[in-house]
């Protein structure tokens, strides 16, 4: 399954419908303020609303309560919140497309055809309510299996956020959600489900001699009180060994990764990504908020190399002002953020104009060149290396 294609209407700066075609690698490049941190953004409370429908009850209507979760008053534009009239809803739309084999899947699970394309609608209103609609025929009859539908895409898609890391919390809290993730897994391993039962079986007797002794001296001021009763939440209890772990890292000093220089930490959080493990029969879509953060100009390359090897397997989404995170080869890979719009790169000289790349700056020079003796030369070797690649 991959995503090819998002839609944002409404959502901060961006106002009209914007259609956004991704592919295995897709750069964002644009100047401050035009939007590129919003497109990310906007992707990522898609993506949370997807996964937080897939886990309520069938129910289309849901009051959104997400840490990530969207506000109104901040993510309507400004601009159009006090008009009279037209329309004050934020609509996302995300296109996926599915293999053969997941079309098969899909019509078991939900019991509802698909030819290979699936589109899902998110509408968010001045109530922060979300609403989730699969706009095409027969809509309703899909739309009424939305949570089915969004617990499918949701458990074959794995989506990271990773934002430009400039706080020491900002990237710890990245590289600690990514682990608590692998270490979740652990949850479906008879073998782990048995050792949370052996600790449940150890820490209960515990609770309940200090919920005795709790009830023993509420008694005496109380005497009506009949019981007390003193357990740990099961979430709590996995959630709490999730935590459990300490990041050293050794370059001469083993030292906590808490006290490493920030440029560390944003290569700690994507390495992760470069090898950890991925979902059964899915896919993964990664976004990367400005990679080139803190970072040297050799480490920057280094990372370009990681990030596009991410991209064999995965959905890598970045938004940059680094002419090397750039994709040469394939610029319709490159999406232009300018005055609240997103469109595909025709043309190199758009990335260096909106990017401020002078003669001396990269994406100016040829990769290779080839001399020739001639005018004759220049046209059939020309001719012929185009027929070869284009």
């Amino acid at each position: 399954m991959k995503l090819v294609k998002f839609d944002i209407q409404n959502f901060r700066n961006i106002t009209n419908d914007n259609e956004i075609n991704f592919k295995n690698y897709s750069v964002l490049v644009g100047r401050n303020n035009e939007g590129k941190t919003t497109v990310l953004i906007a992707l990522r409370l898609a993506m949370d609303t997807l996964k937080l429908h897939s886990l309520q009850k069938p129910k289309r209507t849901i009051l959104f309560r997400s840490r990530n979760g969207y506000d109104w008053e901040r993510d309507f534009p400004i601009s159009l919140q006090k008009r009279s009239r037209g329309n004050k809803n934020t609509i996302f739309k995300l296109y996926f497309k599915l293999t053969e084999d997941e079309q098969i899947e899909f019509r078991k699970e939900t019991g509802s055809r698909n030819n290979g394309d699936l589109c899902i609608q998110i509408t968010f209103d001045p109530d922060k309510k979300f609403e989730f609609l699969i706009p095409k025929k027969g809509s309703t009859a899909l739309s009424n299996k939305s949570n089915q539908i969004a617990e499918y895409i949701a458990r074959k898609i794995q989506f990271t956020y990773i934002p430009a890391v400039r706080t020491e919390q900002e990237a710890i809290n990245v590289i600690n959600e990514m682990i608590e993730e692998e270490l979740a897994e652990l949850e479906n391993d008879p073998t782990y489900q048995d050792a949370m039962q052996v600790i449940l079986n150890l820490q209960q007797p515990v609770l309940d001699n200090v919920a005795h002794s709790i009830q023993r001296s509420l008694h005496k001021f109380l005497p009506n009180i009949n019981n007390v009763e003193l357990s740990i939440l099961e979430s709590n209890r996995r959630i709490n060994l999730r935590k459990d772990y300490l990041i050293e890292i050794d370059d001469g000093d083993l030292t906590d990764i808490k006290f490493k220089g920030d440029g560390v930490k944003s290569l700690t959080a994507i390495g992760l990504l470069k090898d950890r493990n991925k979902i059964i029969n899915g896919a993964s879509i990664i976004a990367i908020e400005e990679p080139e953060s803190h970072l040297h100009p050799s480490a920057m390359h280094e990372l370009k190399q990681a990030i596009q090897k991410l991209s064999e397997d995965s959905q890598v989404v970045v938004s940059t002002h680094n002419p090397i995170f750039v994709d040469r080869e394939t610029l319709a890979n490159n999406l232009l953020v300018s005055n609240n719009k997103v469109k595909a790169v025709r043309k190199i000289s758009e990335i260096r104009t909106c990017l401020g790349i002078r003669t001396s700056d990269n994406l100016i020079h040829s990769n290779k060149v080839i001399l020739v003796e001639g005018e004759s030369d220049k046209k059939i070797i020309t001719k012929v290396i185009q027929e070869r690649s284009p």
